[in-house]
């Protein structure tokens, strides 16, 4: 699933290349193709920390979100990743078998090598897009596959009013409301943070990526329940937010800061801040303490990439119980 990750500065730089060798980590994902990641050494680096390691694209994601109901194909072609991809393609073009692994996906969404401008895409989430196009919003795509963003500062003061943009953000859920069992229903979602509206199809965004992720790597039902009786886990604990009914999803942890990442973090077991940048999430961490935790302490100089540190330490610290108590 497409995920933005913010990377530790006080990590290391890295590389990025495509590769399907079985000299390397994509051997282990039966060679299939991937981004491999070589870590450049930095302070206080261990062997392992510079270890390659592999990113391999879910393909049963992106053909859902490049359903024509949804985001279309378009998106996906010239962006970061299908560049990685045809690299490694034009490398393997003779390796049959992954061919034949991938030959869905490939079908649905070749690899061009120029972006397509918005108004040459097709997809509900574009014919959208246009159409804002002409009531005079700017939109920004860059660097997103299955969605677009509408930035307050970017707009054109004479055509595009502060009501009009207000009026925006609640748009697609007036829309869905009021024609909820027509056709006309789009099918699209929409968050806002920090002057931006952010459209995309109603099965993203934060939560729902979490969701399939946390589906998609869970163990069984009846071992997840054996080990949350070990843990003493009350997964229906009424000091949680109980937004959610996704028993797995209750099970998963997240990193969050903003008020585009409420949902998320309303909706996982644990959610780790390693600082707050809105009044929203920092009232929702005073209501549920123990369980939207704020990894910052500036008394102890736990703070901007120390404390993303010690998020993730909170969080490895809670898979290596687990995994010590799994059957």
């Amino acid at each position: 699933a497409n995920v933005n990750a913010n990377a530790n500065a006080n990590a290391s730089t890295i590389n990025a290349s495509a590769s399907t060798t079985n000299d390397d980590p994509a051997s282990k994902y039966n060679g299939k193709k991937m981004i491999i990641i070589e870590p450049i050494n930095f302070h206080g680096a261990q062997s392992e920390d510079l270890e390659p390691f592999g990113l391999v694209e879910d393909m049963e994601w992106r053909l859902e979100m490049s359903n024509d109901n949804a985001a279309g194909c378009d998106g996906y072609l010239g962006d970061a990743m299908d560049t990685f991809m045809k690299t490694a393609t034009n490398n393997n073009s003779n390796n049959d078998t992954e061919e034949e692994e991938e030959g869905q996906a490939s079908s649905t969404c070749t690899v061009p090598s120029t972006i397509i401008p918005i108004d040459e895409r097709s997809g509900v989430l574009w014919e959208f897009g246009k159409q804002l196009q002409k009531e005079g919003f700017v939109l920004d795509s860059n660097g997103y596959s299955c969605c677009f963003r509408v930035n307050r500062k970017q707009q054109n003061k004479e055509l595009i009013h502060d009501d009009d943009f207000d009026r925006l953000s609640v748009r697609l859920r007036d829309r869905d409301d009021a024609n909820a069992n027509e056709s006309t229903n789009l099918g699209l979602a929409s968050s806002v943070n920090l002057g931006c509206i952010d459209f995309y199809p109603i099965k993203s965004g934060k939560k729902n990526c979490c969701s399939y992720l946390a589906h998609k790597f869970s163990k069984s039902s009846s071992s997840m329940n054996d080990l949350d009786m070990k843990m003493n886990i009350n997964i229906h604990d009424e000091t949680n937010m109980n937004t959610n009914t996704d028993i797995i999803l209750k099970r998963a942890i997240c990193f969050c800061d903003d008020d585009n990442d409420l949902e998320m973090a309303m909706s996982c077991g644990k959610a780790y801040l390693p600082s707050i940048s809105s009044l929203t999430m920092a009232d929702a961490c005073k209501k549920y303490p123990n369980q939207i935790i704020i990894t910052e302490d500036k008394e102890a100089d736990i703070v901007e990439t120390k404390a993303t540190e010690h998020a993730l330490i909170c969080a490895l610290n809670v898979f290596s119980s687990r995994s010590e108590l799994r059957p």
